[in-house]
């Protein structure tokens, strides 16, 4: 089967990473299809190793990874050849220009003509808007400038399957804003799957997600069903700064802001009683923060049983 052929997809089977007694990645099964995914999970949840499996760059414990049908374990060559990879810490040689590190990359995936390198640089460094500063040394670029140019290298040899992890990290607002529309654009021919701890960026670029907590994957769907999480479950009032404490005490407080001497506070949970609270329509975080919030009482849960 030649990739590229049909429809592209992701089959995560059952997987599973243990360190000693740590469990990293718990029994994950998941389908990823053509367009932006986003995996959405705090630090610490397992993502990061979830991505360095299905890069190969880890072996899992057990389970299974498929690529459009291919095991990526039995056929690394294969798949490395169809991978873009931007990890979350990303080394850059500083002193060279983006021409000169690009050609390097090209070099390394065995682009042998220069001919052929002078193409595909040209073809990467437009398609993330670095053309202009390709004789620039890299020390003088902006963060934003730096992740770009890791896409840019991510991107060498067309990849069908791209992997951000963490990307907007440090970034300035603007910067954050058009890594994510660059993201969305490269989407439109690939798989590309989004890893971050930030919920404004997979609410800006990804439709389809997932959540995990601890390693283990606590929900998957659409933004909509994630939403849906805290339906009922949120509430505005406006308090004295003395409440404060006792309000913290009760419910799990999601934003604060100060209106004319009072505190206007957004709480997820049940109605507290004594507070004027209305009720008001949840967002995305609202529905990941109930999400986890209840993941976390299940755990203490089954902790107590045990």
């Amino acid at each position: 089967m030649i990739m590229g052929e049909m429809d592209m997809e992701l089959a995560i089977k059952s997987l599973t990473k243990k360190y000693g007694n740590i469990m990293a990645v718990d029994n994950i099964s998941l389908t990823i299809s053509q367009g932006m995914f986003g995996l959405l999970g705090p630090n610490g949840a397992g993502k990061s190793t979830l991505m360095q499996i299905i890069t190969t760059l880890l072996k899992p414990t057990a389970g299974q990874v498929l690529f459009n049908n291919l095991d990526i374990q039995e056929n690394k060559p294969t798949l490395r050849k169809q991978l873009g990879y931007l990890p979350q810490e990303f080394g850059l040689y500083k002193k060279l220009n983006a021409w000169e590190f690009t050609d390097f990359i090209c070099h390394l995936k065995g682009i042998n003509s220069k001919k052929a390198r002078h193409i595909e640089i040209e073809r990467v460094l437009r398609q993330v808007n670095l053309w202009v500063n390709r004789k620039q040394r890299i020390h003088g670029y902006s963060g934003g400038m730096k992740r770009r140019l890791g896409i840019a290298q991510a991107l060498i040899g067309n990849p069908k399957l791209l992997i951000v992890d963490e990307p907007t990290a440090g970034l300035d607002p603007e910067e954050r804003i058009r890594f994510r529309n660059l993201l969305t654009q490269l989407s439109g021919e690939r798989i590309v799957i989004l890893s971050t701890h930030i919920v404004s960026d997979i609410e800006s670029c990804c439709n389809q997600l997932a959540v995990l907590k601890q390693g283990k994957l606590i929900f998957t769907g659409d933004q909509q069903g994630l939403t849906k999480k805290a339906e009922g479950k949120v509430w505005k009032t406006r308090v004295n700064e003395q409440d404060l404490n006792t309000m913290n005490a009760n419910a799990k407080i999601v934003s604060t802001k100060r209106e004319q001497g009072y505190l206007v506070i957004r709480y997820l949970g049940h109605r507290l009683l004594g507070q004027e609270s209305i009720q008001v329509k949840p967002t995305l975080e609202d529905g990941y923060m109930a999400l986890t919030q209840a993941a976390a009482m299940e755990d203490s849960h089954e902790t107590a049983v045990l």
